[in-house]
């Protein structure tokens, strides 16, 4: 029988914005970090080294040259540069490097007797700077052994084959250089075939 309407007509009691549009207190501007974040870490340079023989061959005795360039490619200078070449026997402290500066070394080395057996020179070098990783770059020289024929006073020198692929085939196209040589030996000392020695 209470037909009355509600007695509560009283408006929300609570007004207040909501929280979330709360201004920000560091005044950063959109897009920059805050004031009183960490520091972000320093770019690390970038060195780069090249280490180019002047030959793409060589045989005992044959003197190679290497050319040695390092190059800041980063973004950021370099201080303490330094260029280590044990076989050419370089150790060149070459102080800073400014963004995209180059220097260049060079060096000389010999062909051993080692190298002949293991029918290689082996050649690496690398680059140090304090903002930088080490970087080491190995230039190889494929070695050929080599033997001479000598007939009637003329010497013939020919390639010796090596191991690896197909090497019993270049074996028996040096024999039959080897013969050829010999054959030319005896026409070039008018003589009549005499003993050769290998």
């Amino acid at each position: 029988t209470d037909n009355s309407p509600p007695t509560d007509n009283s408006p929300p009691t609570d007004n207040s914005p909501p929280t979330d549009n709360a201004p920000h207190t560091d005044n950063a501007p959109p897009g920059q970090p805050a004031t009183g974040s960490a520091p972000q870490a320093p770019v690390p340079g970038v060195l780069d080294l090249t280490n180019t023989p002047d030959r793409q061959s060589a045989v005992l005795g044959d003197v190679i040259t290497f050319t040695l360039v390092v190059t800041n490619t980063g973004t950021t200078p370099l201080t303490n540069v330094r260029v280590i070449d044990e076989l050419l026997d370089i150790d060149n402290p070459l102080g800073n490097l400014a963004v995209g500066e180059s220097r260049t070394l060079s060096g000389t080395h010999t062909v051993t007797p080692a190298e002949v057996t293991a029918l290689e020179v082996v050649n690496p070098a690398r680059a140090t700077a304090t903002e930088a990783p080490t970087v080491v770059r190995t230039a190889r020289v494929p070695v050929t052994a080599v033997a001479g024929v000598r007939v009637g006073g003329i010497t013939a020198t020919l390639a010796l084959p090596t191991t690896g692929p197909h090497s019993s085939t270049r074996l028996f196209l040096w024999l039959a250089a080897a013969l050829a040589a010999m054959g030319s030996a005896y026409l070039a000392a008018g003589r009549k075939p005499q003993r050769i020695k290998w």
